[in-house]
């Protein structure tokens, strides 16, 4: 199954998109794509890690190419910023 959360800019997706997955069993992979091109950028990214923190989440940071990460079987994946 795929689940989409789109919105505009600063709407709270990331929260409703880990919300989702807060009664997920088993891995849950986090891909941030969101390049840190500024100050603003970092204040958003340290926001996400905050909100992920103790909820079972594995980051990988991952701005082009997001095509080459190998996902493991039965896990949940949510991809931040598909924007940039």
């Amino acid at each position: 199954m795929m689940t989409v959360v789109t919105g505009g800019s600063k709407c709270g997706k990331s929260g409703y998109a880990e919300k989702i997955l807060d009664s997920f069993e088993g891995q849950k992979l986090y891909i941030a794509a969101m390049i840190p091109y500024g100050e603003e950028a970092e204040k958003a990214i340290e926001r996400h890690r905050e909100m992920r923190k103790n909820k079972g989440f594995e980051t990988v940071e991952k701005y082009t190419d997001i095509d080459e990460i190998i996902l493991p079987k039965n896990c949940a994946v949510l991809l931040e910023c598909m924007g940039n």
